[in-house]
């Protein structure tokens, strides 16, 4: 892996990693496709909200049952790795 770094008075800083395996093959991480980061699911929607609340001195009824039915399975589905 050879990974150069260079700054010039007009550019930013740039930081380029190249991967050079053993049988060859060169890859250039500049070229590897970056992931979109996922957006929240509705387990950590109802948590933010849930903690939201709790921040804010004061909590529903309904999101406090959801958010914790949301932890028990989040639980549940936990020991099984």
């Amino acid at each position: 892996m050879t990974q150069t770094r260079s700054r010039t008075k007009t550019a930013r800083r740039e930081k380029k990693v190249v991967y050079e395996f053993e049988d060859g093959e060169i890859i250039d991480a500049d070229k590897i496709p970056s992931t979109p980061q996922a957006k929240p699911g509705l387990f950590m929607k109802d948590l933010e909200e849930f903690y939201a609340e709790i921040q804010q001195g004061k909590t529903s009824e309904v999101n406090k049952g959801t958010c914790i039915r949301s932890l028990e399975i989040a639980e549940e589905i936990h020991s099984f790795f």
